[in-house]
């Protein structure tokens, strides 16, 4: 995979096995601290004499995830050769800085991966910590990240493009979320579009052309939004289980039972909702019985309630006690008993994004506690110096 990398003051994070340093900034923040085999970096001071010396771009084949290899066409060797004797000659580790924000220097990365980090990350520039902490202590929906996804189409990135998606990969999902999360939004922004990410795969794989028409395509582009309904109190984890019923009833079902830790329920004006149209007694497996809706939430006929947490207050999470809740037949997904293999397309998808959210808030707080550790070092040193300056 051969990328090209152009070198300068702006592009911190990528130093060349053979001495050549791509980025001097980085460099220059590195050079005390060994390497991995133990050697020093060149030093500091002979690195910023070079500051305002440009290097023209290289071609780098980079291998796995950590080393690369300088090609024949490097930089002009007049500039490096001697630059320092202890590089080891051609291959070296890649390094981004703890402390960049949304640094976009994997090479692991496809191109499309790699357009869609930068995409999302010049979104989640507009979005700061502050931002986040503020709708945290009040309580409120982001509906700006919302919009904004919503604007630049990012809401449908697995969905079909007839529908307004990009019909993208799992893989390029999972990259949009997690840098979602690394930007500083937590699993706050990217909880705040889940749903629009990994939760109507069944209907794109299930429903018909009518049905994909009416509810894709408002969701895609922000109009509508939409949680999921699967968990309930009394089974928790075991979906086989579930007690919530729909019994068919003319051109309608009507729904009776409850749903709980139902994230954005307050704010979607869709559910998709998992109920059991066949007692679990009758059923030949265990897997048969249960029946996907995807219909209106908010009716007389559904009660949700907000459910008290810590953190990620800005997205609501809620319980919901319907009875009696008239869903036309047409708001079902699929063929009658047959809910459960649909809504798996939906949530191992979701297993996959959460983990990639996951990793986004890690780098996010490794990132905050560099930033704090580099600020905390300074502090002590300078204090260090007043009060040696105070004891003469």
């Amino acid at each position: 995979m051969v990328r090209q990398l152009r070198g300068g003051q702006q592009n911190n994070g990528l130093i060349l096995a053979n001495g050549g340093v791509l980025s001097y900034q980085h460099a220059i923040c590195i050079s005390k601290n060994p390497r991995r085999d133990g050697s020093q970096y060149p030093d500091s001071s002979v690195l910023k004499s070079q500051i305002d010396m440009p290097i023209p771009p290289i071609d780098l084949e980079a291998e796995g995830k950590a080393e690369i290899e300088a090609r024949s066409k490097l930089i002009t060797t007049s500039r490096l050769n001697g630059f320092h004797p202890a590089f080891p000659p051609l291959k070296r580790e890649l390094h981004a800085r703890a402390t960049e924000f949304l640094q976009n220097y994997d090479p692991d990365l496809s191109d499309s991966q790699r357009t869609v980090r930068e995409a999302i990350a010049k979104i989640c520039s507009n979005f700061p910590e502050e931002y986040w902490a503020r709708k945290d202590e009040t309580h409120q929906f982001p509906t700006e990240l919302h919009s904004a996804l919503a604007s630049q189409g990012w809401l449908g990135i697995c969905l079909p493009q007839r529908y307004g998606g990009s019909e993208l990969g799992i893989s390029e999902a999972a990259i949009m979320m997690q840098t979602i999360s690394e930007s500083g939004a937590g699993m706050t922004g990217a909880s705040s579009i889940h749903m629009n990410i990994f939760g109507l795969e069944p209907v794109e794989k299930f429903g018909t052309d009518e049905q994909k028409e009416k509810w894709l395509t408002p969701l895609i582009d922000g109009r509508e939004r939409a949680c999921f309904g699967v968990t309930e109190p009394n089974t928790g984890l075991d979906t086989l289980k579930l007690q919530s019923t729909a019994r068919r009833d003319g051109d309608r079902y009507v729904l009776s039972g409850q749903k709980i830790w139902i994230s954005t329920a307050q704010k979607a004006e869709k559910i998709l909702i998992l109920v059991r149209t066949t007692p679990l007694d009758r059923v030949q497996k265990r897997s048969q019985g249960l029946s996907l809706f995807y219909t209106d939430l908010h009716v007389p006929q559904v009660e949700i309630t907000e459910i008290p947490k810590m953190g990620r207050a800005a997205v609501d999470t809620n319980t919901l006690f319907f009875d009696d809740w008239p869903v036309p037949v047409t708001d079902r997904v699929g063929e009658e008993n047959e809910g459960f293999k649909m809504i798996l397309h939906g949530m191992n998808a979701e297993r996959i994004l959460i983990g990639a959210e996951a990793l986004g808030l890690g780098f996010a707080a490794l990132r905050r506690a560099a930033l704090y550790a580099g600020r905390e070092r300074y502090s002590d040193v300078r204090l260090a110096r007043i009060k040696e300056s105070n004891t003469h």
